[in-house]
């Protein structure tokens, strides 16, 4: 997880003009959230990992037992890192637009499995 958040502070940053857009480094962002996206990711979701139970951790119990759900949002995750690849070299403007997608995403699985901060 932490490695997808590093990847997407650095295309926020680009999307948002915060930072100036740099097509090599918008790529290989895209391209590592890509394959981190399609990773099967159930041995992450250990009982007794959940927030309470184990350090640093901000999963809600829910994301153990609603395999199905989980497995969905990051299928959706996937779907949405793949298109943000094929365009995220192109143009700041291009990849705002997929950003969008990957945003949704994400924030759908945090909303359901993880502890507000």
């Amino acid at each position: 997880m932490l490695m997808m958040a590093m990847n997407l502070a650095a295309l926020g940053g680009m999307a948002k003009g915060e930072t100036p857009f740099d097509a090599t480094a918008a790529k290989m962002a895209a391209a590592n959230l890509a394959n981190l996206g399609g990773k099967d990711t159930g041995f992450l979701w250990l009982p007794g990992s959940e927030a309470g139970k184990a350090q640093d951790s901000s999963a809600l119990a829910p994301i153990f037992t609603e395999v199905d759900k989980r497995n969905q949002m990051f299928k959706s995750l996937a779907d949405a890192t793949a298109a943000m690849q094929t365009v995220a070299g192109t143009d700041a403007a291009r990849l705002k637009g997929a950003m969008g997608a990957v945003g949704e995403a994400c924030a759908a699985c945090h909303k359901a499995y993880r502890q507000p901060e």
